[in-house]
């Protein structure tokens, strides 16, 4: 008997055992998980410093310019769906729209004494007029909800590796350096449609940039949301 009860002792041990091995280590998996996350958290929010990596005029001795950056581009779905897949450049695949620009990047320097005070107006005129219709080809595809298309864009300097660095406003502090803006495609857009998608950056010091870019939400070029693709950027009258 005493046997007996010494092994079913043991048994309730055992079980117990497992039982509270599993909720504390459920616990201790939560607060590490918790940990991990705010220690991601913090490192999002710590941003390396523009003075240590950005490429500003006082370190290179060139112009400060305004720059606009335009990403352009077609999108095609599928009937009464929501699937998107965003076509940019000048490759064998596209072939999807007349009005597909294959060019990739336009971009315009404006800098003092280069560009006349009407285009340095219009240029703080066009970045407070971001809104931009879109696309219209008729046949039976067409949206089933708005569409959201946003670019994101760095660069790097491609005469001493720092960073591009810009302002979001006219006068505001120069201390950007990562960029994007957005197109809304309407619902009810028939596909395949254009995109046309404007950056407007100010204070930017005159360079040639490599520019990397990516959207982080749809098929790109036959690529996972969130690739990289890459552009050069040339200064002003000047091949690079």
């Amino acid at each position: 008997m005493g046997i007996i009860l010494g092994l079913v002792g043991i048994g309730f041990l055992l079980i117990f055992g497992i039982v509270a091995y599993s909720l504390f280590s459920d616990a201790f998996d939560k607060v590490a998980e918790t940990l991990d996350e705010q220690q991601k958290s913090q490192n999002d929010q710590v941003a390396p410093g523009v003075e240590d990596v950005g490429n500003l005029a006082k370190d290179t001795g060139g112009r400060v310019c305004n720059l606009k950056v335009e990403f352009v581009g077609s999108g095609t779905g599928e009937s009464f769906s929501d699937d998107v897949k965003l076509w940019n450049g000048n490759q064998n695949f596209f072939g999807i729209t007349a009005k597909h620009d294959p060019a990739v990047i336009h971009y315009q320097w404006f800098c003092v004494g280069q560009a006349s005070l009407t285009d340095m107006m219009l240029f703080s005129a066009e970045s407070k007029l971001m809104s931009l219709a879109s696309l219209v080809e008729n046949n039976l595809l067409r949206t089933t909800d708005n569409v959201i298309v946003r670019m994101y864009f760095t660069g790097d300097s491609l005469s001493n590796g720092r960073e591009l660095v810009a302002s979001k406003t006219p006068g505001g502090p120069v201390d950007q350096l990562q960029f994007s803006n957005k197109i809304v495609i309407a619902e009810g857009t028939d596909y395949p449609f254009s995109f046309n998608i404007p950056v407007y950056l100010y204070d930017v010091t005159e360079d040639n940039y490599l520019v990397d870019y990516w959207n982080d939400q749809y098929i790109f070029n036959e690529r996972n949301p969130g690739h990289h693709f890459t552009y050069k950027i040339c200064k002003p009258g000047q091949a690079c």
